[in-house]
């Protein structure tokens, strides 16, 4: 395996692929690398019913194998959004997806064209001598993206990016960090 690779993808649960959709190739730029049905046996691995059903989506950043993000849309199973309020208080699932960007003024037009909105205006910081362009973007159900733009010193590599890198890291709110911690640690293995 590839260590440091990043993931191969983030799996997100949403209430409807096409707005998804529509929201991640006008925003993000990305592409849909492949659509269907999903596995009944990823869905029982899940530990989904027998009546359960779900279709997905695969978006990715053109260029690149890895950080992609799979839509998956379920049916026949009671839903809830974790974080319907999308706040940075609010503990459970993940708080956003990281990406990086070289106009993040031009990704949060593109979104409020949309009707979305973000947690702030885009900001420009100092972060330990690094001049960062930063906002945190409310997509359907809940999604969130963070946009990291390096306006100097200028962001190296990262050549694949058209509008929105593929996600790099997420963050995640939690009750007790050293709880958390300790279940990625011993639980999962990081």
């Amino acid at each position: 395996p590839v260590i440091d690779g990043g993931w191969s993808e983030a799996v997100i649960s949403v209430s409807s692929l096409p707005r998804s959709i529509e929201w991640l190739e006008t925003v993000a730029k990305w592409q849909v690398r492949s659509r269907g049905a999903t596995d009944a046996a990823l869905l029982r691995h899940w530990g989904l019913p027998a009546h359960a059903r779900a279709e997905e989506a695969l978006l990715c950043n053109p260029g690149d194998q890895s950080g992609c993000v799979r839509l998956v849309r379920f049916e026949g199973v009671p839903q809830v959004q974790i974080r319907s309020g999308a706040q940075a208080w609010e503990p459970g699932g993940l708080y956003s997806l990281m990406t990086r960007s070289r106009d993040t003024d031009g990704a949060f037009a593109r979104h409020v064209a949309l009707g979305y909105g973000g947690v702030s205006d885009p900001i420009s910081f100092d972060y330990l001598g690094v001049q960062l362009k930063n906002v945190v973007l409310r997509g359907p159900d809940g999604v969130n993206l963070a946009i990291y733009e390096r306006v100097r010193p200028p962001l190296g590599g990262w050549t694949t990016i058209r509008g929105l890198s593929s996600p790099f890291n997420a963050m995640q709110m939690v009750r007790d960090r050293d709880r958390a911690r300790d279940f990625y640690q011993r639980a999962l293995g990081y």
